[in-house]
């Protein structure tokens, strides 16, 4: 017995060191396949990519990272020299890859895919190693996109690939509620619009992407359609009676039956359980059930048409309204006086009448009484110190010395219009606007007009003596001059103070105007008067640290025939330091173009 035990043993032995010398063999020929992989790698792909390494198709196997930037370089050119690509069934869109916005990172790229197999521990490289003996190790464009260009791509498609979905509605025609059928609609995909886009960025590939849409099916209400459409007809059927004071308008069948509108009001998407109960019918048409995600769901509610009742409201409301009127002022002595009172105005309550004509309409009322709202003016003698009127801030000023007396009665007049006037912050001036009608009414006389080749009187003939004299006021005070043109030729109303031509400013409605902008941050008040044959505009407001000068008129050219050119230049300044030079040019014709008719 003990002898068949000490058999058993020695084979035990035996086999544990065939076993230890397998397991020596092993490891040592896994040392040496591993120091053979790294001399093998090592050796032959020094400061090169493996074997098998590919970037988006491109094999790198024994280049260098120049080489493959080279590669990339090129293959990047020609995708960006192709246009993008966009599809369905039935559309196709192209886009530059340049609405893109996409930032290329080529360098990492190639680093990453360079060190794949070089930047782990030695089992790890060793594994991924011996797999690129017999597999390629694929790798990916690194880039960044804005998704905001890929969403702004995806919007100027959805403008002509997707389609609303409708739900039954009702349109009021010839009188009559009529119903308008419903309709599936369709809405793009925007996740696999993404990343289809992505995966054409990341590739360099050149496919068409494929749209994919999910479809929006109508849910109507017909119990809801029915009661809008009763209330809607009785409504049709009734007269409105609006009145203020002893003023009456009457608003008839024909006229609701064009203000009545009704609209559909979309509510949120439902619970998509529910919808697909609702869409059960249009199963027939729409096969893939993937694409039907959603489904549309509103209520009809009355409504006027906003544009054609407001038309319809300005026209009563100019029949009622009293525009509230400025305190009239004065400056004198330093002081700012008033001397007409502010008055308060009305108007009517526009957006109120709205309300109260679809409330008599689903009511059933007759009459309307109609409200107004008290308007205050701008200026007022509460409010004088906010204004800002606290000295002279320019002057202008001109001679109409040889002027017929019909001339001088419209230069006259046409100042008056201006005495008084207030200019708010920020407000552009228009000359033509606040001259206001130039007829015998005004009190203007006929007497001569430049028009194109020839000379005719017309009512306010002399008004640019009166336009000239507020531009060069305009000028001194630094305001920013937004239009004005020059005579057609040479007048000589216009010199002085000047020792010649070039600082005139010409008008007739609507235009050549004269128009600037009162950028002094308070109110200009413009007070004009006249001086035996000399006219004045007086600009008052607040002058701040602003100057101005004027440097010039200068002709450029004088001829025989009356015809020049001229410049002149305007120097604004700030706290002494010139902050901005206008360059005013003016070119005039011969006189003799212009002939005098009776």
């Amino acid at each position: 017995m003990a002898k068949k035990n000490k058999v058993v043993i020695k084979e035990k032995k035996h086999w544990i060191k065939i076993s230890l010398f397998v397991f020596a063999g092993i490891v040592f020929a896994g040392i040496v396949f591993i120091l053979a992989n790294y001399l093998y790698f090592d050796i032959n792909y020094k400061n090169k990519f493996f074997r098998n390494t590919n970037i988006i198709g491109i094999d790198l196997s024994g280049k260098t990272k120049e080489d493959a930037e080279e590669l990339l370089t090129v293959r990047m050119q020609e995708w960006n020299e192709t246009n993008l690509l966009v599809n369905d069934k039935e559309k196709s869109w192209e886009f530059s890859k340049t609405d893109l916005v996409i930032n290329f990172d080529l360098e990492g790229t190639i680093n990453e895919a360079y060190l794949k197999g070089r930047d782990g521990n030695y089992i790890i490289e060793s594994i991924n190693r011996v797999k690129r003996l017999f597999v390629a190790e694929e790798s990916l464009i690194k880039y960044v996109v804005s998704n905001d260009s890929i969403k702004n791509v995806k919007e100027v498609i959805a403008k002509d690939a997707e389609l609303q979905a409708i739900n039954t509605g009702l349109v009021v025609k010839d009188g009559e509620i009529q119903e308008t059928e419903e309709s599936v609609g369709k809405k793009i995909r925007e996740k696999d619009f993404f990343n289809n886009i992505k995966n054409e960025i990341s590739n360099l590939t050149k496919n068409n992407i494929k749209l994919t849409y999910y479809y929006v099916f109508p849910n109507s209400d017909k119990d809801s359609l029915e009661k809008i459409k009763e209330e809607a007809s009785n409504m049709l059927a009734q007269s409105i009676t609006l009145s203020y004071k002893e003023k009456k308008w009457l608003i008839d069948p024909p006229l609701i039956s064009k203000w009545i509108t009704i609209d559909s009001s979309l509510n949120k998407k439902e619970d998509e359980t529910l919808m697909y109960k609702s869409a059960l019918e249009y199963m027939g048409r729409i096969w893939d059930k993937d694409d039907i995600v959603s489904f549309v769901n509103n209520s009809n509610n009355i409504s006027l048409d906003n544009e054609k009742v407001s038309v319809y409201l300005n026209d009563i409301g100019n029949q009622i309204d009293i525009k509230a009127k400025n305190a009239v002022l004065n400056f004198t002595d330093g002081k700012l006086i008033v001397t007409e009172g502010a008055k308060k105005g009305i108007e009517l309550d526009r957006e109120n009448a709205k309300f109260l004509i679809l409330s008599a309409l689903k009511n059933k009322t007759k009459n309307v009484d109609l409200s107004v709202k008290e308007s205050i003016a701008q200026v007022r003698e509460d409010n004088l110190d906010e204004l800002g009127i606290t000295e002279l801030i320019s002057q202008g000023k001109s001679d109409f010395t040889g002027s017929t007396p019909a001339r001088i009665n419209n230069v006259k007049v046409g100042a008056s219009k201006f005495n008084g006037l207030l200019i708010a912050p920020g407000e552009e001036f228009s000359f033509v606007k606040y001259l206001g009608e130039v007829d015998a009414a005004a009190g203007f006389l006929p007497e001569l007009v430049i028009k194109p080749g020839k000379l005719i009187k017309e009512y306010g003939g002399g008004l640019c003596q009166v336009a000239t004299t507020s531009f060069r006021a305009a000028l001194y005070a630094g305001l920013p001059i937004t239009e004005r043109k020059n005579h057609s030729y040479v007048v000589h109303y216009y010199f002085w103070p000047f020792s010649g031509p070039g600082t005139d400013a010409t008008i007739y409605g609507p235009h050549p105007d004269l128009r600037f902008k009162n950028d002094t941050g308070y109110y200009i008040l413009i007070q004009t008067y006249s001086q035996g044959n000399r006219l004045f505009f007086d600009y008052y407001g607040t002058k701040g640290n602003r100057s101005a000068t004027i440097d010039g008129p200068y002709t450029l050219s004088s001829n025989p025939d009356g015809s020049a050119t001229t410049v002149f230049y305007r120097n604004v300044f700030e706290n002494s330091i010139l902050k901005r030079r206008d360059t005013f040019n003016s070119y005039y014709k011969p006189a003799a173009e212009f002939k005098r008719e009776e």
